[in-house]
Formats: structure tokens, C-alpha cells, sequence
């Protein structure tokens, strides 16, 4: 795969890390599925194959959490010497499968720097202990994860273009509902209403509703990336489309608008 940067996408949000010479900041996203890439929920036909989701029930999780993944990462990334000579800086989007025995695996560079700083960004994420597999309908599976890692020097380098109208799948700052996600979970309970033909057909599964949120907060260009029928497709994306503002995302110190996927559970 040519490395280039990430023009587009299930979260808590990191704080900075600081160190003597430099900033690190690490967070979680859920990305958005590619066309010929893997399922953004998996089906339960596919359940016993290696191709991995983009979105489960449970996410995989790093041992002891965000902040202890937080942790690793400053303790073990190393500002690269080249980079450091000349003043590069940004973000490194790394993309890797936690497999169903919790290794990490399929590294790849979605964001690029250069300067060495990708490099140090797959060597850490590939030193990482075994995570916590994600889980669909009880049983483990492969999930693709994606993780922004920044470098930022001292002294400030040439900022990354970014673009103005182009959403992106990696924002240093992922947008957030109000009050977080225990907030948009529970906002989601309260205004799902499970559709009558999916409850008499016994239909029940995972929607994945893939949105953009805007530069004023806004949720819009909303579409199903895995639906499961029943007329529980098109509650999803209503309950979606009538969510408040969000908080939006921050890039380079600048608004931007994320791409964001969230999977929406139905269960008789």
C-alpha cells in the first residue's frame, strides 16, 4: 500500500503526554470501511473466518485500558533523530488487526510523515502486549484498530496540510457527543424504537451507521455500511440524524470534520 494521508473514520478521548524534549499524543478511532476491505460487522455465517471487522459488540482493548496504553506508548516511542534534525513533526496513523488470541498483526502506515517517525510508530505498536480480543455475539474475533500517534518537536515544524472540506478518517482530536459515550449510548436507548417487521420476522444483529460530523458539530452524510434489514437500517440512521451537535474534531490546532462509525445493536 503507497503510504499518503488519510482524507476520512467506534470513543474516549487521549490526553497529552508530555516529555522533556517532546509532546505525544495518543488516541483510539474507529475508522471507516473501504470498499474491498474487511466487514464493518461481521456476519454470523462469517464468524469462524480470519477476515477481520472493522466494528464488533466490544472493541479489543489494550491491557489496563486507554491510559495504560497512553503509557506504553511514552514510555517506548522514541523521537527519531532524523525527524529531530529536520523538524518534522505530525501524525502517524497506524492501522493493525487485534487478532482473536489478542496478538497485533497486519501493521500498516495510513498516515504518513516520514523523517523515521512511521518506523517508530509500527516498532511500538508491534512491541505492545496482547490485547483483550474484540468480541461479536460472544465469541472472539479479528478487528482492524487505528491509532494516531503525534510527534511534536519543541520547536514547531511546517504544520501538515489539511484539508478544509474533505473529511478525515484521523483527526488528533476524534469529535464527541455531549457528555461522552456513556451519554450517546444512553441517547440511543432512550429514542431507538426496534421496528415492528424486524420483531416479527425475529430479526436482531448489529447496524453499522457510518457518519460524517461537521465542523459545526452537525452529524450529517449518514449511510449504512452493514444493515441486517427489517426496517432496523433506517432507525439507526434516524436515531442518528436526530442525535444533538457534537463536539467536533481538532487537527493541527484546526476544526475538521471526522468521519465516524458507530455500531447500533438490535436484540429481541
Amino acid at each position: 500500500m503507497e503510504k499518503k494521508t488519510a482524507t476520512t473514520t467506534p470513543s474516549d478521548k487521549a490526553k497529552a503526554i508530555s516529555t522533556t524534549a517532546d509532546t505525544l499524543k495518543v488516541e483510539i478511532v474507529v475508522e471507516k470501511e473501504e470498499a474491498t476491505e474487511p466487514y464493518a460487522v461481521i456476519p454470523d455465517s462469517l464468524l469462524k473466518s480470519n477476515r477481520p471487522a472493522l466494528v464488533a459488540e466490544k472493541m479489543p482493548e489494550f491491557p489496563g485500558g486507554q491510559a495504560e496504553m497512553q503509557k506504553y506508548v511514552q514510555q517506548n516511542l522514541v523521537y527519531p533523530e532524523l525527524a529531530r534534525q529536520k523538524g518534522i513533526s505530525g501524525t502517524v496513523a497506524v492501522r493493525f488487526v487485534v487478532k482473536t488470541d489478542g496478538q497485533v498483526d497486519n501493521i500498516e502506515v495510513l498516515r504518513s510523515v516520514g523523517g523515521g517517525c512511521d518506523e517508530e510508530a509500527v516498532r511500538v505498536v508491534r512491541s505492545m502486549p496482547r490485547w483483550s480480543p474484540g468480541v461479536q455475539n460472544k465469541r472472539a474475533v479479528p478487528v482492524y484498530f487505528t491509532i494516531p500517534i503525534r510527534f511534536n518537536l519543541a520547536t514547531p515544524a511546517e504544520p501538515q496540510n489539511t484539508s478544509a472540506t474533505e473529511p478525515l478518517l484521523v483527526a488528533e482530536k476524534m469529535p464527541e457527543f455531549p457528555g461522552g459515550q456513556a451519554e450517546m449510548y444512553k441517547y440511543i436507548q432512550q429514542n431507538l424504537v426496534y421496528p415492528e417487521i424486524a420483531r416479527q420476522k425475529g430479526i436482531s444483529g448489529t447496524v453499522a451507521v457510518r457518519f460524517v460530523v461537521k465542523t459545526d458539530g452537525q452529524v450529517d452524510n449518514i449511510e449504512v455500511t452493514r444493515g441486517i434489514g427489517g426496517g432496523c437500517d433506517q432507525e439507526a440512521m434516524r436515531v442518528i440524524r436526530s442525535m444533538p451537535r457534537w463536539t467536533p474534531g481538532m487537527h493541527d490546532g484546526k476544526i475538521v470534520a471526522v468521519y465516524f462509525i458507530l455500531p447500533v445493536k438490535f436484540k429481541l
